[in-house]
């Protein structure tokens, strides 16, 4: 597992690293951020688990789909699927949510992104070959990404962002929280 988060990490910062070159030599306005769009991130950071008297922070998987139309040049209104992964203690955990966010360009191609909206966690874990999993009850989530966007070509840009969430988890057994941070490579295509 920390093998091909390495190698996936590796990835995506390399291809943001040759996109920052070849947005340099772009013309500025040559492209809107108007319509229809779809992206992706991609990154890692940290997990920290905190509930029935115990609290973990371990290195964690961070991604995101995101889906969604810009009501002008400087905000887009989107859904937002994050997930967050880590490994603690042999178990491990994952946060999905689901978030409606806005994505506000106060400056140029800087951004912040705050979202609000509902979490499902679960829990795995191998014992003598079998895996025995449980799942959370749907509970609130949130999150406040920032980062800069590189303009490639008519309708793609990609970027390095900085990304915390929080989710509350739910279950008939326990409460926790989940706090999540860390960095990610952005990509999104705008059509």
């Amino acid at each position: 597992m920390k093998k091909i988060f390495g190698v996936m990490l590796a990835v995506a910062m390399m291809s943001s690293a040759s996109g920052v070159a070849k947005a340099a030599t772009l013309e500025n306005g040559k492209n809107d951020r108007q319509g229809f769009f779809i992206g992706f991130g991609v990154g890692g950071g940290a997990m920290h688990l905190r509930g029935a008297g115990a609290k973990k922070t371990k290195g964690a998987f961070l991604g995101d789909l995101k889906i969604g139309g810009a009501v002008n040049e400087k905000v887009l209104l989107m859904f937002d699927n994050s997930l967050s992964m880590a490994s603690i203690d042999d178990v491990l955990f994952d946060v999905s949510a689901g978030l409606f966010a806005v994505q506000w360009f106060p400056v140029e191609n800087f951004y912040v992104r705050p979202g609000v909206g509902i979490n499902f966690a679960s829990a795995s874990v191998q014992v003598n070959g079998t895996t025995i999993s449980t799942d959370s009850d749907p509970s609130v989530s949130a999150e406040m990404s920032s980062g800069y966007e590189f303009r490639i070509g008519k309708s793609f840009s990609m970027g390095p962002e900085l990304t915390y969430r929080y989710a509350h988890i739910r279950s008939n057994l326990s409460k926790a929280h989940s706090h999540s941070f860390g960095a990610q490579a952005s990509f999104m295509w705008y059509f």
